[in-house]
């Protein structure tokens, strides 16, 4: 059962070939990927903000298709064209009669670039953007986020470098959620590089949601054997699609202060990877000025602020990331493990409770419940949850927030 049901995605993922968008921007000369968009309709390419959001200064889109077709060794190519050249010269029976013969790699010719026109509609809350283009392409078909049920199987669609993915994985929670989708895949999460933008694929290759991967610092999980990746619902992007209305260009939408926000809120990420937390804050500090809807940033900011000892204003980050954006579990073990280190044992409890019931796997949250129900003396409480943690297949002693 569980080999037919990978069968069938990887169909699904070699057939969206057509329809997925690799984006790659070009500055000083140099060219790289930068993420992921796809078709929703013949012209318009959904994607994240924060994936056109780079100091790029010339960006390039050439769908998974074409792509493949670019990296075909350029002797086959040379060859095909060639090929093709003589066949002009042929008689037709002898033209007829090749053409029967097995199909030979394709040429360069049918590679193709689309062009964007401009910007048709964005949600700069929720890290959307539809880019207009002047080519037409062919969209995924839409499905419906609310019919998700939890385990429901899903594939994302995406980019390792240069190399076309798919990944098969499980609806863990958010279904019936105008916030976020939550999914299990067996994926280590140093592999989930590459994903943002791309569209979250149900059993019958519908788009039921657009990943988000950029915009968070993980902590999900440091273990190798799957990942938690979040996304944004489809329902979030219908919305976006039935407000689309007049063109702006390209240019004028990126200096926008609001979408400016994100390529701050990034350059705070990278600061935090770096061990820099006070820096980290500053840029945290210019996205939210320009843009103080974004909980990813009070996220971020939170975990910043509590590495610095401000555990304090680390609450008031993620009460603002949790008001938001209620449905990020792991807004609630973090401001939980920051109630606990201020005396408020009860107060963390129920932030694990509340962490737990949006993802019934998270291990941090049961293992810190237990060590949060063990201060308390319950000693029977506390030993079912680290025993849950033993049944999610995780090592205690890696466990830290």
């Amino acid at each position: 059962m569980q080999e037919k049901r990978d069968d069938q995605f990887q169909d699904i993922i070699e057939n969206s070939k057509q329809s997925i968008v690799f984006l790659k921007g070009k500055k000083f000369g140099l060219t790289t990927g930068v993420g992921i968009g796809f078709f929703v309709e013949p012209d318009k390419i959904a994607t994240n903000i924060h994936v056109m959001n780079l100091p790029i200064v010339k960006y390039k889109i050439i769908t998974a298709k074409q792509y493949e077709i670019e990296k075909t060794p350029i002797h086959n190519r040379v060859y095909e064209a060639i090929k093709k050249l003589l066949l002009r010269r042929y008689p037709k029976h002898l033209r007829m009669q090749e053409n029967r013969g097995p199909e030979l790699p394709r040429n360069c010719n049918e590679t193709a670039i689309y062009t964007i026109e401009g910007v048709a509609a964005c949600d700069d809350k929720n890290d959307l953007v539809i880019l207009k283009v002047a080519e037409t392409g062919v969209p995924l078909p839409l499905g419906n986020s609310d019919e998700l049920q939890r385990g429901d199987p899903v594939s994302i669609v995406g980019y390792k470098g240069k190399k076309y993915k798919g990944i098969i994985g499980n609806i863990l929670s958010g279904h019936n959620s105008d916030y976020q989708l939550l999914i299990k895949a067996k994926i280590s999460p140093k592999d989930c590089e590459g994903l943002s933008g791309g569209p979250v694929l149900n059993s019958k290759g519908e788009v039921i949601g657009v990943v988000d991967a950029g915009g968070r610092l993980p902590s999900d999980s440091d273990i190798d054997t799957y990942s938690m990746i979040g996304a944004i619902p489809l329902t979030v992007l219908r919305r976006l699609m039935e407000n689309t209305g007049q063109i702006i260009s390209f240019e004028e939408w990126r200096n926008r202060p609001r979408v400016r926000a994100y390529s701050k809120g990034k350059l705070g990420n990278l600061e935090y990877a770096e061990g820099k937390h006070n820096k980290a804050i500053d840029h945290y500090n210019d996205a939210l000025r320009r843009n103080p809807d974004l909980a990813d940033v009070y996220y971020n900011r939170g975990n910043a602020k509590e590495y610095l000892g401000d555990t304090k204003g680390a609450i008031e980050d993620y009460d603002m990331a949790i008001h938001l954006n209620p449905e990020f579990a792991n807004t609630y073990c973090n401001r939980g493990n920051a109630k606990e280190y201020l005396g408020d044992t009860k107060g963390a409890i129920e932030d694990y409770d509340l962490a737990i019931r949006l993802n019934p796997e998270h291990t941090y949250a049961y293992y810190n419940r237990g060590i949060a129900k063990e201060a308390l003396g319950q000693q029977e409480d506390a030993e079912a949850d680290f025993a849950k943690v033993k049944e999610l297949d995780l090592n205690v002693e890696n466990i830290s927030n």
